[in-house]
């Protein structure tokens, strides 16, 4: 049975089997005219539509030439722009049976033609590559010559599910007499790939300009072969907040100003879904720190030597708390630890009152940024094996490698000092996995994913964020609203910074 094919708005062909993103392209001769199929960005050239001898249907093309021709650029039928699928295309094919003359040779020849975007041509495309030739056998005139061929040609492994965009051409070719070759019922394996409203160039969505196998309007690297995805925590167009308090294992004065980092983490995967690079965006804010503070992450799961480099970080060659390998990751470490910087106030000086932004009366110092790269071996982690619970964000306190401060139950490092573990304030246990706590589930760090306006000097939390402690010791359960809720009773506005 015959399939109707109709004309196409914007890039949509529209039959009862190819649409947009569906998985054949066909053509038949039932449209009203060639120049329908034309707009449609096929190029039938030397193509009419004839009702005699039709293969199905009421109508079949018919090669119009009445001259034959062994160029194969002469008289052909030539797809619109396509994402190959893989499989057979499929046709079919007979001869006129004119005895007019002496018919010495008829064939098709198919062949495919690459989308160029450096080609000189106005249509892009690249040079033609005759992948399948038939010859019709004896005899070529008289109706014994009008069986029909059904013919089923396989696409080539190098175009079929490629990453590019091609064009199948279907040639008519001959020597000799007047006969002429009749076609019908086309059958491509792909997605019809075409913008008519652009001159009948690829789409956009079907360009692949870097060949990484995304195309371009998925791939946020598209001249980039090595990457193709960006994925954002907490979010691309928004910041989160860490906040520590630094006397740990003591909860100190408990303002959780000592360290204060705005930050945006970006991973970048490649086409296969490996992650490339880490990317961290860190906005330092605040200190409101005696001790000089350092500040880096773990990823946690990760081998130190799945990493490559690191660069964008601020941290002293001579440092004498951090040891830096090669590879720009800290020493010693079994998973990949990044530090970000060894001293806060090596980045922003300390003010006229030795602190950062927390005090309401002192000048206002603008925050500084650093932006960290970490590159990662070329397919060495899967993004699989990768997601934003592997960032283990902590401080190292007082120049001492081993004071490390961890966001709650967040493993510590290698190289913390676990001595310190259920000392003072502090109710860690190693058994339990139980980090970074109070006996009642007070934390030392804190991951505010929406922002924070943090408390001004010497104002414990508890008594800026009146909901605090509730929220801490329900282990996150209950007034999850504590930080963002500006109703009455629920903060002291005149403590927050």
């Amino acid at each position: 049975m015959k399939k109707k094919l109709f004309s196409i708005l914007c890039t949509v062909v529209i039959s009862s089997t190819v649409v947009l993103g569906q998985s054949t392209v066909t053509l038949d001769a039932e449209s009203s005219s060639v120049n329908t199929y034309n707009a449609n960005c096929w190029s039938l050239i030397q193509q009419a539509r004839t009702a005699t001898l039709v293969i199905g249907g009421a109508y079949s093309l018919v090669n119009s030439n009445t001259t034959p021709s062994l160029d194969f650029t002469t008289s052909y039928v030539k797809t619109p722009w396509m994402k190959m699928g893989s499989g057979n295309i499929t046709f079919s094919a007979r001869l006129s049976g004119s005895t007019t003359g002496t018919t010495l040779s008829r064939a098709i020849v198919v062949s495919y033609i690459p989308y160029d975007p450096s080609s000189l041509l106005p249509s892009k495309e690249g040079s033609t590559t005759t992948f399948y030739t038939y010859n019709f056998l004896p005899p070529l005139s008289g109706t014994g010559s009008q069986t029909i061929q059904n013919l089923s040609v396989p696409i080539p492994v190098e175009i079929a599910n490629s990453t590019g965009v091609y064009k199948i051409m279907v040639s008519f070719i001959g020597d000799g007499g007047a006969g002429r070759i009749i076609s019908d019922n086309y059958i491509f394996p792909g997605t019809y790939g075409s913008d008519p409203a652009n001159s009948c160039l690829p789409a956009q969505p079907f360009l692949d300009a870097d060949e990484d196998g995304v195309q371009n309007d998925q791939d946020m690297y598209p001249a980039d072969a090595s990457r193709a995805y960006n994925s954002y925590y907490p979010s691309e167009v928004s910041y989160g907040t860490l906040a520590f308090e630094d006397n740990w294992p003591s909860k100190g004065d408990y303002d959780f100003n000592d360290v204060v980092v705005d930050y945006r983490m970006k991973t970048v995967t490649n086409s296969s879904n490996f992650v490339v690079e880490v990317i961290g965006e860190f906005i330092l804010k605040a200190s409101g720190a005696i001790f000089n503070n350092g500040f880096g992450f773990q990823l946690d799961g990760i081998g130190s030597d799945k990493i490559s480099g690191v660069t964008g970080n601020s941290v002293s060659p001579s440092s004498p708390v951090f040891n830096i390998a090669p590879n720009g990751v800290e020493s010693g470490q079994t998973y990949a630890t990044c530090i970000v910087f060894d001293n806060f106030f090596n980045v922003i000086p300390r003010g006229p009152d030795k602190l950062v932004n927390t005090i309401k009366e002192s000048s206002y110092i603008y925050p500084a940024e650093l932006t960290v790269n970490v590159a990662f071996v070329a397919n060495s982690v899967p993004i699989g094996d990768f997601s934003s619970l592997a960032f283990n964000f902590f401080i190292v306190a007082d120049d001492t490698r081993g004071k490390e401060i961890h966001l709650p139950n967040r493993v510590p490092t290698n190289l913390a000092n676990a001595s310190l573990f259920g000392l003072k304030d502090d109710d860690s246990s190693i058994p339990l996995a139980k980090y970074y706590k109070t006996l009642n589930n007070l934390p030392w760090g804190l991951n505010i994913i929406q922002g924070f306006q943090y408390p001004i000097e010497l104002a414990p939390i508890n008594e800026v964020y009146l909901y605090f402690i509730e929220w801490a010791e329900s282990n996150g359960t209950a007034r999850t609203d504590w930080f963002s809720n500006t109703g009455a009773g629920y903060r002291n506005q005149f403590k927050v910074y």
